[in-house]
């Protein structure tokens, strides 16, 4: 969260900005242009693209597009189908069993090899 505190203070100075304000001591910490004039403008840019993108998310329009343009197979689905979940689970169960073989194989690898140091000690 401390990471977070240099970025959002500069985000909030520049949002109240306003004329004839005194300087902040971030002002005399990180200079008064602390961004450079590429950023400027993507924090112009910016918040319009995401808002762009928040309200194409609101109304579908990446399967409208999609659908549009004939590539229905890269659209996102709803639905689940009972099918799809029982092959999901099988492959699920599936790989948690060779973790496990494989958890219990270097378990019983490592007290094998620490009952030879006892028995080795133990001469």
């Amino acid at each position: 969260m401390v990471k977070l505190t240099a970025p959002l203070c500069l985000n909030f100075l520049m949002i109240v900005h306003f004329e004839g304000h005194q300087p902040t001591v971030f002002d005399r910490v990180a200079g008064k242009n602390a961004t450079l004039n590429l950023v400027k403008g993507f924090l112009q840019w910016f918040p319009c693209v995401i808002l762009v993108l928040c309200a194409s998310n609101f109304f579908n329009l990446y399967s409208k597009l999609m659908k549009w343009t004939g590539l229905d197979e890269y659209t996102y689905y709803d639905y689940f189908d009972q099918d799809r979940l029982e092959t999901g689970r099988k492959i699920l169960d599936k790989e948690r069993k060779c973790v496990e073989s494989a958890r219990n194989i270097e378990l019983a690898s490592i007290n094998q090899g620490s009952a030879f140091l006892y028995v080795k000690e133990g001469l």
